[in-house]
């Protein structure tokens, strides 16, 4: 008869097996963790780059009224800073108007739709959606001819509240 080697077979034992399971499953952890935090970080950088460019909109719309009332022959300040108001706190869009009396960033006035057109506004419109924006702009006289102005915008989501802040300073270099 002839006998068969039992010994000598070649395979593998259970031990192994549960190494390279073990392996294979930190390796497919690994990758799912980068997908993971590359997807937040692209959310993270799409809204802090949103914010930043309405953060300079803000800005530029300020400077723009400033400028029309130049070409208006009116007072440079005219329609940016108020005389009779203790709060320097305002909402600006595309439209033209300041909007004052806005408290803090997470008043509803400061809070962003957007328009049909594709617009930031403040208008809180039917035909417009509210984003998560806020934006307020801060305006801090510092003598007659210079003023410096901040621009505030705030937004919420999974990871906290973040915000982004711009600030220039305007002159009055016509006179």
């Amino acid at each position: 008869m002839n006998k068969k080697n039992y010994n000598n077979k070649q395979g593998f034992t259970l031990l192994e097996i549960a190494v390279a399971v073990f392996v294979i499953s930190l390796g497919i952890v690994g990758v799912l963790s980068l997908i993971n935090y590359n997807l937040r970080t692209e959310r993270v950088s799409k809204n802090e780059l949103i914010a930043g460019q309405l953060a300079q909109e803000g800005l530029e719309l300020v400077r723009n009224q400033r400028d029309n009332n130049w070409l208006e022959r009116n007072d440079w300040k005219t329609d940016i800073i108020p005389s009779d108001s203790k709060d320097n706190n305002y909402t600006i869009d595309y439209s033209g108007g300041i909007n004052e009396g806005v408290d803090k960033i997470t008043n509803d006035k400061a809070r962003l739709h957007l328009s049909e057109e594709g617009f930031y506004t403040h208008d809180s419109t039917s035909s417009s959606t509210p984003t998560k924006f806020y934006r307020l702009l801060s305006i801090s006289e510092e003598n007659k001819n210079s003023f410096t102005l901040e621009c505030l915008v705030q937004w919420e989501d999974r990871m906290g509240v973040h915000n982004y802040k711009a600030e220039t300073e305007l002159y009055s270099w016509r006179r």
